[in-house]
């Protein structure tokens, strides 16, 4: 009967901690617009395509993800609570499998910790408030390693499918899901040397390499969009200070939390008191890591006695550390690939190892004390994200365009790419806002143009590998401004390499003669230029 109990109230205590993260999730979901990257995504995932064509205007790093998302869409619409409510489910199902995958790992206990840790995560809330891969990303990470965990103890044939399935699905939704394969067949080859060996085993694996192979090399050298930007061109070599970077996001969420998420690293003062849980989660994390010496067996009141064995900790160390140390060494070598957001499929082991962490804590007042200074900390990352500086607005730029627009009016933006952004808030049905239009441009008999007509408006955009004079100095281009009676350059000075572009384009109407006022919008950086003869 107490068993029972017992097994009803951490039942419950689950249930509590999802519904906290499902709240946090959902809380002001569509409060800020969607930036960029958001609304790529929706261009790429309501084209109808061949597979060619799906190459073509998809990013191939994100195949997986636009394909749920297309599906989505057509169920639950295209406005912003309902592209973003995809991450929040799988977000939520994150934080329901890390209890999972740490229960069979260790304990229920050390489970209930972990999803509690992942549910008020900054880092993971704002990745499941987005709409991008990441949410399903991290979700894929933890079903494969817990398949892998299953496969490991019970060595079951179905499991084997289902590993294939579920590797297949990461790797296709991003490519750092080969950390994972790595992590997993380098486990299984030191501690289970028999298993690695089997048949089967290797089969699986060689058919996962083979295709995921295929994949990397889709992204890699596959031929950019003429005047576009390669699919990686836009990593810049790291530094030191990245590594830092990634500590920060996991622990508290980094400075980018005070701009919601996006942009510059502006008003860091604000975070000063969460800037203590880099402190806290680095001894948990130490302490996590002298566990590995014996079994140690804890009793009392927060669960059950747990011994953590030596492999497990080797297993969720190397989970952790291998990811961003071949990460580092690659970008070094070869080229630039190291994004820290690439890098949440190491979250799940991160907070494994901080319950493990707690449970080392010696006296159950110390381990409550310890919570409650997690707790503290993290609600001022939490308030931040929730209340940041002052963020841009497609929505208000493009009902401040709307009100002033006119036919056969111009509408220049640089860099081209964010045409889509505008375009989701400036025509009036969402749903078809952006059939056409993508960061492309618009396309017009097969293929992408970035010069078209769209509701008696003319468009035009400097690509990010596009010289300026390439748009300016155009015939069509030349014709459109002599008859606009007012020309609105819409642009992020802020992009990579977009500050003399920028400048550029600005010159050139400033030198013809158009008088100059100009609207500012704060980092991430949108600025609206209006030139009237």
């Amino acid at each position: 009967m107490i068993e029972k109990n017992h097994l009803k109230n951490k039942k419950l205590v689950l249930a509590i901690i999802i519904l906290v993260g499902i709240s946090l999730r959902f809380y002001k979901l569509d409060s800020q617009c969607l930036w960029y990257d958001e609304t790529t995504k929706i261009a790429s995932a309501k084209c109808q395509y061949t597979i060619k064509e799906f190459f073509q205007h998809a990013d191939p790093k994100e195949v997986v993800y636009t394909l749920v998302l297309k599906i989505w869409m057509n169920i639950f619409g295209f406005n912003e609570f309902a592209v973003r409510s995809l991450s929040v489910l799988f977000g939520v199902l994150s934080i329901f499998f890390i209890y999972i995958l740490a229960s069979e790992l260790f304990s229920e206990t050390v489970g209930l910790i972990s999803s509690f840790l992942l549910s008020i995560s900054p880092f993971h809330i704002y990745y499941s408030q987005q709409n991008l891969l990441y949410s399903l990303f991290l979700l894929l990470a933890i079903l494969s390693t817990l398949i892998f965990v299953r496969v490991y103890n019970t060595n079951k044939k179905f499991l084997y499918l289902a590993y294939f399935i579920v590797n297949i699905l990461l790797c296709y939704t991003h490519f750092f899901g080969l950390h994972i394969l790595l992590i997993h067949n380098a486990c299984l080859f030191f501690f289970k040397k028999s298993d690695f060996f089997k048949k089967k085993w290797l089969i699986i694996n060689a058919l996962l390499i083979i295709l995921v192979g295929f994949f990397i090399f889709a992204i890699l050298y596959m031929e950019p969009r003429p005047n576009q930007i390669g699919q990686l061109d836009w990593i810049s070599k790291p530094n030191f200070g990245l590594i830092i970077d990634t500590l920060k996001a996991f622990t508290y969420g980094g400075e980018k939390l005070t701009m919601g998420g996006n942009g510059l690293e502006i008003g860091a003062g604000r975070l000063t008191i969460a800037k203590l849980l880099i402190l806290i989660y680095a001894l948990l994390l130490m302490k996590a890591g002298l566990s590995y010496k014996n079994f140690i067996v804890h009793k009392g009141t927060l669960g059950n006695s747990i011994p953590f064995k030596k492999q497990k900790i080797i297993f969720l160390f190397s989970w952790l550390v291998i990811p961003v140390l071949l990460t580092f060494v690659f970008s070094f070598l070869f080229f630039p690939i190291y994004v820290v957001r690439y890098l949440i499929i190491i979250i799940p082991a991160f907070f494994i190892l901080l319950a493990i962490g707690i449970l080392n804590i010696k006296g159950l007042k110390t381990k409550l004390f310890v919570f409650f200074l997690i707790l503290i900390f993290n609600s001022q990352a939490l308030f931040v994200y929730f209340h940041p500086i002052e963020t841009p607005s497609w929505r208000e730029i493009s009902s401040k365009i709307k009100e002033m627009v006119a036919p056969e009016d111009m509408l220049v933006f640089v860099p081209l790419e964010q045409i889509v952004s505008f375009a989701y808030y400036f025509f009036d049905r969402t749903d078809t806002s952006i059939w056409d239009i993508d960061r492309y441009g618009k396309k017009i008999d097969t293929k992408w143009k970035s010069f078209f007509r769209e509701n008696d408006y003319i468009f035009a955009g400097v690509g990010l590998r596009n010289s300026p004079d390439d748009t300016i100095n155009g015939h069509l281009f030349k014709i459109s401004e002599r008859k606009a009676n007012k020309i609105f350059l819409i642009a992020s000075p802020y992009w990579p390499t977009l500050g003399l572009r920028f400048l550029a384009v600005r010159q050139y109407f400033l030198k013809g003669g158009w008088k100059e006022k100009g609207f500012f919008y704060p980092l991430p950086g949108v600025a609206l230029l209006i030139y009237t003869k």
